[in-house]
């Protein structure tokens, strides 16, 4: 709070927050606080008498349980093991959901038994729900919120791990995080379609490994957080994608759409 000139008219209050956290208003909780400034406020009136009622909005994503989150960021990938094990492959398409497998060993190995029931059902939720081509409609807030955080987290995860082996594909070619795709620059119709449209698009649509890097640099149009898209623009993640990218007509309509998205929300 920031109060300019006491002492003549008009007096300036400045509100600023850095918070690039909560996604909508449920996310908040207002609070209000009544200021009063006595003084010389207007040069007519030397002894008037000024009140400011302040309504300012707190963050509820402090409310979060740091070891529900944590232990989203340890689990929500745990079914990668017995994936890559059983299938030799992280494609979902060509094995099985990995993110119900997760649950599914989570659940056996008993893991949770020191959470409450419902903080059992909301980390399970927002591990099954992690990987989905989107979240379905719930009235839990707190479960939403979740899985909203942890499909962000992911995302950021996922991007630093591909960046970086992109730079490097051609001394350490890994097809298990190309998911086994053909290394061609040709893109598909249904994939290009869905992201001029601003939307993700399904992995079963994925055809070329060029249609996986559109589909990776799309993700920002499911983003969630203001801080996610702060994080991805500053490490340049969507450029360094399409840099390493045959420009057709298709990848350079895709591109811009993105960057323009991206610099939007910033």
């Amino acid at each position: 709070l920031q109060i300019s000139n006491p002492s003549s008219t008009p007096i300036l209050i400045d509100i600023s927050t850095k918070d690039r956290s909560a996604t909508r208003e449920d996310d908040y909780t207002p609070i209000s606080e009544t200021l009063t400034i006595n003084g010389t406020v207007d040069p007519s009136n030397p002894n008037l008498e000024t009140q400011f009622q302040i309504v300012s909005l707190l963050d509820n994503l402090n409310e979060l349980d740091t070891e529900i989150v944590s232990c989203l960021a340890l689990l929500h990938d745990v079914g990668r093991f017995e994936q890559l094990k059983k299938y030799n492959t992280f494609s979902d398409n060509k094995s099985e959901d990995h993110a119900l497998l997760g649950v599914q060993i989570i659940q056996e190995a008993g893991v949770l038994k020191s959470f409450t029931e419902k903080e059992q059902e909301d980390i399970l939720f927002a591990i099954a729900h992690h990987n989905k081509f989107a979240i379905p409609s719930t009235d839990d807030h707190t479960a939403d919120l979740y899985t909203k955080l942890l499909r962000d987290a992911d995302k950021l995860d996922i991007y630093k791990v591909v960046t970086d082996y992109y730079n490097d594909i051609k001394f350490n070619k890994d097809k298990t995080i190309e998911l086994e795709l053909p290394d061609k620059p040709a893109i598909s119709k249904k994939i290009y379609e869905s992201l001029m449209k601003e939307k993700s698009a399904e992995y079963k649509y994925l055809k070329t490994l060029a249609d996986f890097k559109l589909l990776q640099m799309a993700w920002v149009f499911d983003i969630n957080f203001k801080l996610s898209y702060k994080i991805i623009n500053e490490h340049g993640y969507v450029k360094n994608i399409y840099d390493g990218m045959s420009k057709s007509d298709e990848v350079i309509d895709v591109y811009r759409k993105v960057k323009i998205f991206l610099e939007n929300n910033l």
